[in-house]
């Protein structure tokens, strides 16, 4: 597998060429760039098959140089020092990362993740939204609890943008996790439920049960039971787990004031 590293940082490059080398032998670094310009060169020269791609660098940043890349496509793992706000900022947009000082096992499961992905490239859609939410950073720090904010959903057929407010409820299954909309449809998408309750927390989603997240705006009515049990606008009847029940009832409160 052919890469590339674009790092502003010599320390950061040197780090994460050994970690390559020493963790992912199937990887083989092309050649490192310093800055965007010249990292769009070596990007048409190479035609690699993925970038690790810091975001912060002198004159133009690694999402320029993802956009100047546009219609073309490439797969990305953005590396970054930015912590609190672009966790979130990237799991919105499904396109993987890594903080620095990178984490050894992190870097092999991102490595992995795209092996998996059958190279799935990074799409313009994702980009779009990702950049968004990183320039509203700066601005409105309450953009993330907008509920006409959009997440990127991957899964076999590609990325799919959608509405957090179109999202009914998530089903856990293992490693992947069944996410239900307000049309009636519903999609596999390879996260585990976990981490659709820390990016939808913010949204009013709570975790009912360990298997179930609703989205508390969509409760139509509550049954009364050792748990409970919940109606949703899909129609959908979700079981309430016993050390949940007082949780959901106080949420569905605070709705009704």
């Amino acid at each position: 597998m052919k890469t590339l590293i674009i790092d502003d940082e010599a320390n950061s490059r040197n780090t994460l060429r050994n970690l390559l080398t020493r963790l992912c032998p199937d990887v083989e670094i092309l050649a490192e760039a310093t800055r965007a310009e010249e990292g769009l060169a070596l990007i048409r020269l190479y035609k690699p098959d993925l970038i690790f791609l810091d975001i912060e660098m002198p004159g133009k940043n690694g999402f320029d140089l993802i956009s100047a890349l546009q219609p073309e496509s490439i797969s990305v793992i953005f590396t970054t020092a930015f912590h609190q706000y672009a966790v979130k900022a990237f799991r919105f947009s499904a396109i993987d990362f890594l903080l620095k000082p990178i984490d050894p096992d992190e870097l092999v499961q991102a490595v992995d993740k795209f092996k998996k992905s059958q190279n799935q490239a990074t799409s313009p859609e994702q980009l779009s939204l990702l950049t968004q939410l990183w320039e509203k950073m700066n601005d409105r720090p309450a953009v993330n609890r907008r509920m006409d904010q959009k997440l990127a959903l991957s899964n076999q057929d590609g990325i799919h943008i959608v509405n957090i407010s179109d999202i009914v409820w998530c089903e856990a299954l293992g490693s992947y996790t069944r996410i239900y909309f307000s049309n009636k449809s519903n999609m596999v998408v390879s996260r585990i439920i976990k981490e659709f309750e820390e990016m939808l927390s913010e949204y009013h989603f709570i975790r009912v049960h360990n298997a179930y997240l609703v989205n508390a705006h969509c409760i139509v009515r509550y049954i009364k039971g050792d748990g409970g049990q919940i109606i949703l606008s899909d129609g959908h009847e979700v079981e309430v787990s016993r050390r949940k029940k007082d949780e959901v009832l106080q949420v569905i409160n605070q709705l009704l004031r």
